[in-house]
């Protein structure tokens, strides 16, 4: 079972991970992995840590997400760790949606701003995902026992 548990969360960190895992361009030496005229810009970054709302367990293995709140481009991609962390650097400046997101809990959507300082750093805080709540239909099993004679 235990394995069975660990291969799931590898596969969901693999499709999760899976659409930021590309290297189709080469990289200035000692530049980030932003895209396009920004990347030579000033970069920031951005943490915080992803709790269950409930339990207060941290969540391990969190998506999370930044999009341009301009024009809705993904701009950088992480996972948490087992403590629930996460860190995402080399963020351009601007203004940014972080979206996290993690089975079976409600998305948590923020906005941020990256500033022009090089040395910027946006603590994003405690962040407590809520569990969602599955809506079943009732199921009734019935069934017949056989006669022993």
């Amino acid at each position: 079972m235990l394995i069975l548990n660990m291969l799931n969360k590898l596969i969901i960190i693999l499709l999760i991970a899976l659409p930021y895992a590309h290297d189709d361009h080469n990289h200035e030496h000692g530049r980030g992995h932003a895209h396009g005229p920004e990347s030579r810009a000033h970069h920031g970054v951005v943490f915080g840590k992803i709790l269950n709302n409930e339990t207060k367990d941290p969540i391990e293995y969190s998506s999370i997400s930044i999009f341009s709140i301009d024009d809705v481009k993904l701009i950088a991609g992480a996972i948490s760790d087992e403590n629930g962390y996460f860190i995402i650097d080399n963020i351009p400046s601007g203004n940014f949606k972080v979206v996290i997101e993690f089975i079976g809990y409600e998305q948590h959507l923020q906005d941020f701003t990256i500033s022009k300082d090089p040395e910027h750093k946006t603590d994003l805080g405690v962040i407590s995902l809520t569990p969602k709540a599955i809506d079943t239909k009732e199921v009734n099993i019935t069934g017949e026992m056989p006669t022993i004679e």
